[in-house]
């Protein structure tokens, strides 16, 4: 990219445009660049941080702008906003929280790899709240297929089967932590102990670990994309 970046890198604008983001590091406004030419300024004057957040107006701006920034930085990725009109939907709305948690897995892969990434969004999508990234970090949970396929077994085994479905409700508590939670608050509100349970609550417990082990696995998939 070099052969890019050396004609504007040698203009005294660029020049002195880096001296004032490493001394004073305030706004720069640059006016009279057209459309086609902003991508290719800002990636130049930019080249040296690892992280580049590039907002705009609206989203077909920030896509085209993310698909001419792909051709500078392959790790180029849009950060959408979200649609309040139909973001409960279950298509359009998966369609957006599946863009989003890519964007911001790419960007905790940045951090830990110590590579480049620069982000593209609008105005709308850094109104959004978001937690911190380590927090992402601390509630990544990786799951097996084949505990999704005995929960799933264990639910739907007719007749009912108390002690496996115990034994499988344990289990998933010991491989994963989390999943415990759903056990140790029915236990507090009910007061008595996993065996003294009915079996209806016992069920609703391997519902509730089931989808979260199933919501998990879709979160992998939206990953692996």
């Amino acid at each position: 990219m070099k052969t890019f970046y050396a004609p504007l890198s040698e203009l005294a604008g660029i020049e002195q445009l880096k001296k004032d983001f490493e001394v004073t590091g305030q706004p720069v406004m640059i006016s009279g660049c057209i459309d086609t030419q902003k991508i290719h300024l800002v990636h130049a004057a930019v080249n040296d941080y690892r992280f580049r957040l590039i907002i705009t107006g609206d989203e077909a701006k920030a896509r085209e702008m993310q698909e001419d920034s792909r051709f500078f930085d392959k790790s180029s990725i849009y950060y959408p906003a979200k649609d309040f009109i139909f973001y409960s939907a279950d298509v359009h709305g998966n369609q957006l929280a599946g863009e989003r948690l890519r964007c911001i897995q790419k960007i905790i892969a940045a951090q830990d790899n110590k590579t480049n990434i620069t982000v593209i969004t609008t105005i709308d999508g850094c109104v959004d709240m978001l937690m911190p990234l380590q927090r992402y970090r601390d509630n990544i949970i990786h799951f097996k297929n084949s505990d999704i396929i005995d929960t799933e077994k264990e639910m739907l085994k007719s007749p009912f089967d108390r002690n496996t479905a115990i034994g499988q409700v344990e289990k998933n508590c010991m491989s994963y932590p989390e999943l415990a939670l759903g056990v140790t608050v029915p236990i507090a509100i009910r007061g008595c102990s996993l065996e003294q349970m009915t079996n209806d609550d016992i069920l609703k417990i391997l519902q509730l670990q089931f989808g979260i082990l199933m919501a998990e696995e879709g979160v992998r998939g939206i990953r692996n994309q």
